[in-house]
């Protein structure tokens, strides 16, 4: 029925509380609804319980037991309302917004999702800082780097110094075309822009002609 991502848990228990409710609603015990489903009762409270998630054609049958629609048992209005409003209308505006997205703009929209995601599970798991901020510059930067700057390729190294500060050094290749004298300002701008770093003390760009295609590197302070 759902996709088996790391957010299953939360949407079972949620899917859950909202069969037994309508199932109270309709004054039906669990055993009744799964009856006429054609369940196993037991089947039926691990659905309660948040333990398993039905199939198609099983939840079809449940939403006929309960006297609904699947829409209205799965849809994410309800169960976005059962957080708290500023997350329901923050969908809500995500939603509108995606009316005009093509296709490459909502795969680029979930891969910023997906790095959420991480992030927020590398904060509970409590990263070192300079773990934590290197996952920042590759979930931040490097998409803004690819899309802005349309590089040949892209490559990261993390290197270290004698002052024990650890760098991020970003290499980049460009068409022969891009002349080289143009490419540092615009990565340090950029950089700058999406990670508030300092351009003077935490941000590097350097770049040069090859003879087939102009390199450059970027470099990202990280942290001591």
């Amino acid at each position: 029925m759902v996709a088996a991502t790391s957010s299953a848990s939360d949407f079972n228990k949620v899917f859950g509380r909202r069969l037994n409710e309508r199932a109270m609603e309709l004054g039906m015990t669990g055993a009744k609804v799964a009856r006429l489903a054609g369940i196993n009762p037991k089947s039926f409270n691990n659905y309660i319980n948040g333990e398993r998630q039905p199939d198609t054609e099983t939840l079809r049958a449940i939403a006929v037991a309960l006297e609904t629609s699947v829409d209205t048992l799965i849809s994410a209005k309800p169960m976005l309302e059962n957080r708290d409003s500023p997350t329901f209308l923050a969908t809500q505006r995500i939603t509108a917004a995606c009316l005009n997205l093509t296709g490459e703009d909502m795969g680029f929209l979930a891969a910023i999702a997906d790095a959420i995601h991480w992030r927020r599970r590398d904060e509970r798991r409590k990263l070192p800082s300079i773990q934590s901020e290197l996952v920042r510059v590759h979930e931040l930067l490097l998409p803004a780097i690819l899309y802005d700057c349309l590089p040949i390729s892209l490559d990261t190294l993390q290197v270290g110094h004698q002052d024990e500060s650890r760098w991020l050094n970003i290499e980049l290749t460009f068409p022969k075309n891009v002349d080289a004298n143009v490419v540092p300002e615009p990565l340090v701008r950029l950089a700058y822009e999406v990670l508030d770093k300092n351009p003077d003390t935490e941000l590097e760009a350097t770049a040069s002609d090859q003879a087939t295609f102009t390199s450059a590197t970027l470099r990202v302070f990280l942290g001591t």
